[in-house]
């Protein structure tokens, strides 16, 4: 690491500090409003967001965040990679996905799957094809891949139905708040490795700001305990993101420790992804300007 860049990470640790709640916010006339479309609102991956709003990054970036509800009309996206390029930054660096069963199977592999019908949640249909190329690399063949709600998913697990079943982290959560014994049998993630999976896009002149404040909100996460991270983010006590949630998913490296989109990570996931010749080459869809500029852009 160079001595710049260990400037920049204390300066940074510093700055996240004295973030520990929400700061008084600039007049409302010296804001700049920004559309902002954001594919998967209640997913995990879109936690930064979340601590950016609730520590006032947006605000001390001069932004007035306005959440739309289609691609078409806002000049940032926070969506999956793909759906639109350049891309400007990262956001989550592994697909969000746990393979569950009611009771603990410790010799358990995931190649004994082949030929066995697997079901996954259908609000997880953008990371199939990260469940598509895990299983391939392990050699599984299922039979077949099926998709079903969660509502049939929960009711399922509760009659003891389904054997195992793929679902995000949070969900994972919920089947074991019905049948105690439900457990981890392979975090999906584990096996793609880092890889791009959301990412920020949109060419606008607020982009920097946005993506600054993205960018503080990641070192928040790495440089917190989650009871800090999951009080922050807490309404009333009514969250979706708890404790035990957010140490999974931080132990599990899910989001990156900056917004930088390296050329190592983007061909990773080209090389992974069986279909992966669909992205672009790095060199022109990725542009790291911004990301990397506010690895020293300090809200004002």
């Amino acid at each position: 690491m160079t001595f710049r860049k260990v400037l920049i990470l204390a300066a940074l640790a510093s700055l996240l500090s004295a973030c520990g709640s929400v700061t008084r916010p600039h007049p409302k006339a010296s804001y700049s409003a920004v559309a902002v479309y954001v594919q998967h609102p209640q997913s995990l991956g879109m936690l930064p967001l979340k601590v950016a709003s609730r520590l006032g990054l947006f605000s001390q970036q001069h932004l007035q965040i306005d959440w739309v509800k289609s691609a078409q009309h806002a000049a940032i996206q926070v969506a999956n990679i793909g759906s639109q390029y350049p891309i400007d930054a990262l956001v989550t660096q592994r697909p969000d996905l746990v393979l569950v069963a009611p009771f603990p199977d410790p010799h358990f592999r995931l190649h004994s799957l082949t030929q066995l019908p697997i079901v996954y949640a259908n609000s997880e249909t953008s990371q199939v094809p990260y469940l598509k190329a895990v299983l391939s690399l392990h050699h599984v063949v299922p039979k077949p891949l099926s998709a079903m709600g969660l509502p049939q998913i929960t009711a399922s697990w509760r009659q003891k139905v389904l054997p195992w079943v793929v679902v995000p982290l949070v969900d994972y959560y919920q089947l074991k708040r019905v049948v105690p014994h439900t457990t981890i049998l392979a975090f999906l993630g584990a096996s793609t490795g880092p890889v791009p999976v959301t990412v920020i896009t949109g060419a606008n002149k607020n982009a920097l700001a946005f993506v600054s404040a993205i960018n503080l909100a990641l070192w928040y996460l790495s440089t917190n305990k989650p009871q800090t991270i999951a009080h922050l983010v807490s309404n009333s006590g009514a969250s979706p993101f708890s404790v035990p949630i957010i140490k999974q998913a931080l132990h599990y490296q899910y989001w990156p420790t900056t917004v930088v989109l390296t050329p190592s990570l983007y061909q990773r996931g080209q090389s992974f992804l069986p279909k992966s010749s669909s992205w672009p080459n790095y060199a022109t869809s990725v542009d790291v300007k911004l990301a990397e500029a506010a690895l020293t852009h300090w809200p004002s």
